[in-house]
């Protein structure tokens, strides 16, 4: 690759990485809000760690996601202790994930492929303009999928402890990770035989269906609620729909990958990646609600399939400066305007809120924002 792509690729991600930790604590983007749910799942993802912090118990009142999905609020507990109880401190480290996940990306790409296609199949997911927006926002989907980007990765290199470390890690973050278990059985099957795959991801699902069985037996309220609110209320395979949703979720991301697809199938190493795309797009399908933000779990095939057709081409300097152009100017605009113009709306409310008339689904997220205690 020539070197100067190669200088601009690095420019690019560099910028654009960094820049997820301007004016954090702004409003989540209009064009991408499904709802009130980014609003009052961002409290509750994190009240475990603040309860612990102001109170002293890791469980408070109220919905409690803490036992089940512990691995944020132990995250959440530790930097918060160092540099207290606010959202900038919980969205930095969403966004310090994303910088995981995004150099995890590149070494997978590189171990499977090569340095030059790893480089550039990693610049439209570092500029996508809803990955930007969810990395700067202290929900669980981009911290589950750095951990399980890092399972892959040891995984690549026949590390198979440390992988299913993370892929446990994974699953305790968001149990969406299950999603990549059955993939996981092929990839290290063809790196390292089928009795070690099964061995390990076996011992994966027996250990995480252990723990279930034991938050169950020991707050089985907060297990009912749990499951009771986020799969079987919303359980509904709808494949068409995921199918449809999917093509507005990335017009770039999904452009570039449209293009790379023939080169990809051309190859070896094709087949992993696309069987992580399509247990992503089952599990998507399976859930009747699916908001823009459940589709980024897409974003580990998608780049990977992107660097396997980068890896096919023998003449790539058309296609990199293709990609770098587009994810620059397209992407670039939309972010630029996202920091340029923001709003503290939510930020606002927060602090002004009147506490006895406060709504009871909010209270974690004004607690947040305010680093004390809110009660009604």
């Amino acid at each position: 690759m020539n070197r100067y792509l190669k200088y601009i690729a690095l420019s690019i991600l560099v910028i654009f990485t960094l820049s997820r930790f301007i004016n954090i604590e702004a409003d989540f983007p209009k064009r991408y809000t499904d709802g009130g749910f980014v609003l009052t799942d961002e409290g509750w993802y994190c009240n475990g760690a603040v309860s612990k912090i102001l109170t002293g118990k890791w469980v408070g009142d109220g919905f409690q996601s803490m036992p089940i999905i512990p691995v944020n609020h132990i995250v959440q507990f530790a930097a918060m202790s160092i540099f207290g109880v606010s959202v900038a401190v919980s969205r930095s480290v969403i966004a310090l994930f994303f910088v995981i996940f995004i150099i995890s990306l590149y070494f997978i790409c590189r171990k499977l492929y090569d340095e030059r296609s790893a480089l550039i199949a990693i610049v439209p997911i570092a500029t996508s303009p809803i990955l930007f927006a969810y990395s700067r926002i202290s929900l669980l989907e981009i911290e589950m999928l750095a951990f399980v980007s890092l399972s892959i990765l040891f995984a690549s290199y026949k590390k198979l402890m440390p992988s299913m470390m993370f892929m446990l890690i994974a699953l305790l973050t968001k149990p969406t990770a299950i999603f990549a278990i059955i993939p996981m059985v092929y990839f290290i099957w063809k790196n390292c035989g089928i009795k070690k795959a099964m061995v390990s991801q076996g011992i994966i699902i027996v250990t995480y269906g252990f723990y279930l069985m034991a938050i169950h037996d020991y707050f089985p309220e907060v297990f009912t609620g749990f499951f009771k609110a986020n799969v079987s209320g919303s359980i509904e395979f709808s494949p068409l729909k995921a199918i449809e949703n999917l093509s507005m979720f990335d017009v770039v991301l999904i452009a570039i990958l449209t293009m790379m697809i023939p080169n990809a199938v051309s190859g070896k190493k094709w087949l992993f990646p696309v069987l992580l795309f399509s247990f992503s797009i089952i599990m998507v399908a399976a859930n009747g609600y699916q908001p823009n933000r459940y589709f980024i779990i897409m974003t580990i095939p998608l780049c990977m399939i992107i660097a396997a057709g980068l890896h096919e081409l023998k003449d790539t300097k058309k296609y990199v400066a293709f990609i770098l152009a587009f994810s620059f100017i397209i992407n670039g605009s939309i972010i630029f305007r996202m920091i340029n113009k923001q709003e503290y709306k939510l930020k606002n409310y927060c602090q002004n809120v009147d506490t006895k008339k406060i709504q009871i689904n909010m209270i974690n997220t004004v607690t947040l924002f305010n680093g004390h205690l809110i009660r009604r």
